[in-house]
């Protein structure tokens, strides 16, 4: 078999392999928190779950701080602290870090977990790969 065909062989079967491996499907393979001033009203009402900052794992205080500082924080791998962070919260979930507070927007992958917070304007890409 010539070597021109062998690379193409191998390239298909890479490209295939990855397609069927969920790599090429545009589906964000990432997740990203973003948070907005909320009122203590809104943060402690009855229908409402708060999440105390001092009280997160170190880990996840981390992504919540960068979230917080920046507006914004995004992961296109590495996801363990964003996950554990996703899987503690619900779509009315705010949190309240040095007597403010704050509303979430969660998402990681294709689920939003909280939404008391609004969408970032721009999602970040992580690129094809």
């Amino acid at each position: 078999m010539p070597s021109t065909r062998r690379r193409l062989l191998a390239t298909t079967g890479s490209v295939a392999t990855l397609a069927l491996a969920g790599c090429l499907d545009r589906m964000p393979h990432d997740g990203e928190i973003a948070t907005g001033p909320a009122s203590e009203t809104d943060a402690t009402a009855a229908d409402a779950s708060l999440v105390h900052f001092t009280d997160l794992p170190t880990t996840e205080r981390d992504v919540v701080a960068t979230a917080l500082d920046e507006g914004l924080y995004h992961a296109c791998s590495d996801l363990d602290a964003l996950s554990s962070f996703a899987d503690r919260v619900t779509p009315r979930t705010y949190l309240e870090r040095d007597g403010a507070y704050y509303g979430l927007w969660v998402r990681v992958t294709d689920t939003v977990a909280a939404d008391t917070a609004d969408p970032p304007d721009e999602r970040p890409d992580c690129g094809w790969l």
